[in-house]
């Protein structure tokens, strides 16, 4: 409910989400900027999609739209 796009970023391993948001932080900030089309990222490791243990991967699966 507060954001517009809320991305699911599916990387071969994720050591730490935090780290990994920290990078993609620039790129979705200007995009904000820009757009005023709010856009959240939440980094999962491969392993973590193929057999989801927590509630917004489970959703992300039956809800979401592959874009890349």
């Amino acid at each position: 409910p507060e954001t517009d796009v809320e991305l699911l970023v599916v990387l071969r391993d994720v050591e730490c989400p935090w780290s990994e948001l920290a990078r993609m932080d620039e790129v979705l900030w200007r995009h904000t900027e820009r757009t005023g089309v709010t856009v959240t990222a939440l980094p999962v490791s491969r392993a973590e999609f193929g057999q989801p243990t927590t509630p917004a991967v489970l959703r992300a699966r039956s809800e979401a739209v592959r874009v890349g």
